[in-house]
């Protein structure tokens, strides 16, 4: 029951979904949520899903669960599959629209997350730009279709927003970085003048570099809400992993968001092969806030550029064995994301040569273009270069 898209208009089945836009044909810039909600691509993907088939699609989430993680699509489903499976007929027919819509109305950002694509943030689109010379293939076709227009420029996309809004139960704020986006200031602006704020959820994705006062009293104007902190790593660490960000700057932000008793705060850390061994630094910090907020380990599979299996199993297991010794000063809710964390670092699978290959190129890459030394703060990552037959880091 989610609508997802992407700043330029493209439709995913999921934030989560394999693939730039696997929805052809349709782009909220100009179509209408009726024309695709319903056509023969979304119906015979819900029929699929009904019948338990294995999706391309959702291969991410399949790779995290058997790996032993918690997924997005199986937090989803224990949330709200009761709550709305009986809206989704056997042949995949949906009778309403969606009642969850994720906003992602433009890929203005003030981060160039080393995960990150520029598809959904302009630093990243800027550089790799004025560095196409440097970075990889892989990369270079990334920055197809960035500069077509994005769905805060026009207004199709909100004005299908508030044709349908009586259906919404919830949005969810993406971006780029949606809390310097002026079109979603806006629309939260509007949802309050208008009342449908106080029986609304909002979920918000933001790096927190900047935090507003004016927006944070919009978010205390809605029925509930969730905000997700992104904070990778601890420190210096985060500040390469997150660039440009500055950790103070982080951190205070962090400290200083008060939101009113009906909204819960996470912290949500995409874990790569960089800071997979030091997570503890991370979970020093985190102590300070337990009680009163939640935290997601993603461990990402897609690009495999960042595959934690890239680093030797040993390495990786003394890293899971640290972690351990967190669980008895961390409160029970905690357990299953440190657990999920540890089943990643202990996974046994082999990781491909194009893997150790990708990440190097693009590691090298963003380096030089940077100005960074991985080694300095992630020592261990010399073993991929050592076990790679690719060209050694100079």
């Amino acid at each position: 029951m989610v609508l997802n898209c992407r700043p330029n208009g493209t439709l995913k089945t999921c934030s989560q979904a394999e693939g730039a836009h696997p929805i052809e044909g349709f782009n909220l810039n100009t179509d209408s949520v009726e024309d695709f909600w319903n056509c023969d691509w979304m119906r015979d993907f819900r029929r699929r899903k009904i019948r338990g088939e294995r999706i391309p699609q959702c291969e991410g989430c399949k790779r995290t669960e058997e790996s032993g993680g918690g997924s997005k699509r199986q937090g989803y489903l224990d949330r709200y599959y009761e709550k709305y499976k009986h809206r989704i007929r056997e042949d995949g027919y949906v009778e309403e629209m969606p009642a969850w819509w994720e906003f992602r109305l433009s890929s203005v950002c003030n981060s160039a997350c080393r995960i990150c694509t520029p598809k959904n943030s302009t630093l990243i689109e800027k550089e790799h730009t004025k560095h196409y010379d440097f970075i990889p293939e892989y990369d270079k076709k990334q920055l197809i279709g960035c500069s077509k227009k994005q769905l805060g420029d026009g207004g199709n996309f909100l004005n299908e927003f508030w044709k349908h809004v009586n259906q919404i139960d919830a949005i969810e704020l993406h971006g780029g970085e949606p809390l310097i986006d002026d079109n979603v200031i806006m629309t939260l602006q509007q949802l309050v003048d208008t009342g449908h704020a106080s029986r609304m959820h909002v979920h918000v994705h933001s790096n927190i570099n900047k935090v507003d006062e004016y927006v944070v009293s919009l978010l205390n104007q809605f029925k509930s809400g969730w905000f997700g902190a992104s904070i990778d790593a601890y420190g210096e660490e985060n500040e390469f992993l997150r660039w440009p960000s500055k950790w103070k700057t982080v951190d205070h932000n962090f400290r200083s968001l008060k939101l009113h008793s009906q909204w819960r705060k996470s912290i949500l850390s995409a874990i790569t092969v960089y800071q997979c061994l030091s997570m503890w630094k991370f979970l020093d910090w985190f102590l300070e806030f337990q009680d009163d907020c939640d935290m997601f380990f993603y461990t990402v599979h897609s690009p495999d550029r960042f595959s934690l299996e890239m680093i030797n199993l040993n390495t990786r297991l003394q890293a899971a064995e640290e972690l351990e010794t967190y669980k008895p000063i961390l409160h029970k809710r905690h357990h299953e994301k440190i657990d999920n964390l540890i089943n990643n670092l202990r996974s046994t699978r082999t990781p491909l040569e194009k893997e150790y290959k990708g990440f190097i190129e693009y590691n090298d890459a963003l380096d030089k273009i940077r100005k960074q030394d991985s080694f300095k703060l992630f020592p261990h990552i010399r073993e991929i270069y050592e076990t790679s037959s690719t060209k050694i880091h100079s």
